[in-house]
Order: C-alpha cells, then structure tokens, then sequence
C-alpha cells in the first residue's frame, strides 16, 4: 500500500486479511543459546519498564532507573530523590 500522506492512509481490516497463509520456517540457531533457540518474546519486555517507571514518576516525582521496581525499591529512590516527601508535618 503507497500513501503520500496520513489522510489517505487505508487502515487494513479483517477483510484484508488473506484467506490462506504461507509459513516458511528458516533454521537458523544462535549460537550462544540453548541447542541453539533463539528468544522471541524479549521485544516485548521493551515498553513495559519504562511505562511502569514514568507511572511511579507521574505519582511520587522519583525517576527510576534500575530493575526490578519492588516497594522497596520504590521506597529506597523516595528517600534519597524527595526526602522531604517523608518528613511529617506537625
């Protein structure tokens, strides 16, 4: 499909969808993996940290840099970036 531009772009349907699909598996191993598998679900681990860490920025005001984000850890950046998030007030 060719668009010059966004406004004529066809989004595809379920009616674009082809009613037969051709698979074609390549062996190709990696070689530092186990009897050569190769990872597949890795991309998605991309997006998920970094949607958690501005979450946890957009509620306490702490960037988070490091994984795993555990209440401890969460707790531990609160106390060194907004102590005085934690200091009571009397």
């Amino acid at each position: 499909m060719h668009n010059s531009n966004f406004t004529d772009y066809k989004i595809a349907r379920a009616s674009d969808v082809p009613d037969e699909h051709v698979v074609t598996l390549i062996e190709n191993p990696q070689s530092d993996g186990p009897y050569g598998a190769r990872g597949i679900g890795e991309l998605t681990m991309l997006s998920i940290p970094p949607a958690i860490a501005g979450a946890i920025f957009d509620a306490t005001g702490v960037q988070m840099f490091k994984l795993p984000m555990t209440p401890e850890s969460i707790w531990t950046t609160i106390k060194q970036q907004k102590p005085e998030l934690l200091a009571r007030k009397r």
